[in-house]
């Protein structure tokens, strides 16, 4: 199977991104000591809050510089390299170098995007407290996902140095999915700090599209990969719920700012706009879920959602509505006031908390998988109504569901995967019509084999 995502990968290559967030890839056991004066040093002042050092200090060939990965253990020691050499985010940086990055800034007013705060914010790793020597032409770099390192880069390689140690001062713990998931989409998605808006996407930056599992499966890995289970499934189920409690707290946030100039035109359905006015329309055909002429928001991470409660939770579904029907109706009333608003979303995050601890505990197998799968293409009206966003993720979920079908059990269907290329292949100039009828045959394939 290809593996294609061809509108997707074109957004991950330009806009691979990070903040000065932080991520922990690293083994409770750790590798074998090495006498300290081999391996680099630095001593940031005494109870100063935790520096970012840059990659140079990962890069010596008794840390994670070697040209191959180590036998025996899962410390690779070869970690620098796979992400110098292969890994989209060491690239983030110098993309801004190209013409389309220069040609984007002067759609935008803006200067050399080299050294705009706007582009740094997410094509590198750009914090304050970073030590001399640092180099933000690092791009989005080890200290991007694993956190500052001056507190325990000197420490969790020797002998008795335990990854709870690193956590407490400054490690990232990239092992917990639900904070996996909600550093990644501090940039992927966005936060209170950066964005892509809509200013930035009519300058030609590409929309930004995320799903954990997928996009966590694609990089080149620099890590054991998990024992074939169901936990690919988990983490795609817990991507997506982080993915939407974010989502709400980026619109509460502008709401509460500002009733209506606080909303971005990217938060909304881009097909609110973009859409053909010939007649007869479509959109007038199919009917409107709120107030015709309403600001549409995007709702595909809710879709999404409201597939996997359906089927992990069946008896919350009404309540999801509810909650998603009264947001609605709330950023539609012009009688509301911002604050009230902005306030309204903290029963649906709450919510949403709930739900992500449920997921966690949720057990896995192929019936659970199987009925994700089928949930989603009983869903197609909805996934079509609700965008080209929403195509995107049931694409990526139908994948990643194989995925974690085939890595549990070993089985291969070439006939599902062909569908599912297909499916990726229906988003290039997406149309409605053709993305339902490629949903529509992987259904049928999935009925000719038996199911998943």
């Amino acid at each position: 199977m290809s593996r294609r995502l061809p509108i997707l990968w074109g957004s991950v290559a330009f806009f691979l991104v990070t903040g000065p967030g932080s991520l922990s890839g690293a083994s409770p056991s750790g590798p074998r000591a090495f006498a300290s004066e081999s391996l680099p040093s630095a001593q940031p002042p005494a109870g100063s809050a935790p520096q970012f050092l840059g990659a140079q200090n990962c890069a010596s060939a008794v840390c994670h510089g070697r040209q191959k990965r180590a036998s025996g253990g899962s410390i690779w020691r070869s970690e620098y390299q796979v992400w110098a050499s292969r890994d989209k985010h060491f690239r983030t940086f110098s993309l801004l170098y190209e013409e389309r990055s220069r040609a984007m800034a002067r759609r935008l007013g803006l200067g050399d995007p080299t050294t705009e705060d706007l582009c740094l914010g997410c094509h590198t790793l750009n914090p304050t407290n970073r030590t001399e020597g640092y180099q933000i032409s690092d791009g989005v770099s080890c200290e991007a996902c694993h956190g500052p390192a001056s507190k325990w880069v000197n420490s969790h390689y020797l002998n008795g140095s335990t990854r709870s140690q690193s956590l407490a001062t400054g490690l990232y713990d990239t092992k917990d999915p639900v904070r996996l998931a909600d550093l990644c989409l501090s940039c992927h998605l966005g936060d209170a700090q950066r964005a892509v808006n809509h200013d930035l996407l009519a300058a030609g930056h590409p929309d930004l599209v995320f799903e954990l599992e997928s996009f966590q499966r694609r990089m080149p890995p620099h890590w054991d990969l998990d024992a074939p289970d169901w936990e690919g499934a988990r983490r795609w189920m817990i991507g997506l719920a982080v993915a939407f409690r974010k989502e709400l707290e980026r619109l509460s946030r502008r709401i509460s700012a500002d009733r209506w100039f606080g909303l971005d035109f990217a938060d909304m359905e881009c097909g609110a706009c973009h859409h053909s006015l010939t007649r007869p329309s479509r959109r007038q055909i199919r009917g409107y879920e709120a107030r015709p002429g309403s600001p549409s928001i995007d709702a595909a991470a809710f879709v999404a959602l409201r597939q996997i409660v359906s089927v992990a939770m069946p008896s919350e579904t009404d309540g999801l509505d509810k909650l998603m029907v009264s947001l609605n109706s709330d950023i539609d009333s012009p009688g509301s006031e911002q604050g009230e608003i902005g306030e309204r979303f903290r029963p649906f995050i709450e919510t949403i908390d709930g739900f992500l601890h449920r997921l966690e505990q949720l057990p896995l197998d192929r019936q659970v998988i199987s009925a994700l799968i089928s949930t989603i293409l009983a869903d197609s009206e909805r996934i079509v109504r609700t965008g080209v966003r929403s195509a995107e993720q049931a694409t990526l979920a139908i994948e990643t569901l194989y995925a974690a079908q085939l890595a549990a059990t070993g089985t291969t269907d070439s006939r599902l995967e062909t569908a599912i290329d297909r499916l990726h292949q229906s988003l290039e100039n997406y149309s409605p019509e053709r993305f339902s009828e490629e949903l529509r045959r992987i259904d049928e394939t999935l009925h000719a084999e038996e199911g998943l």
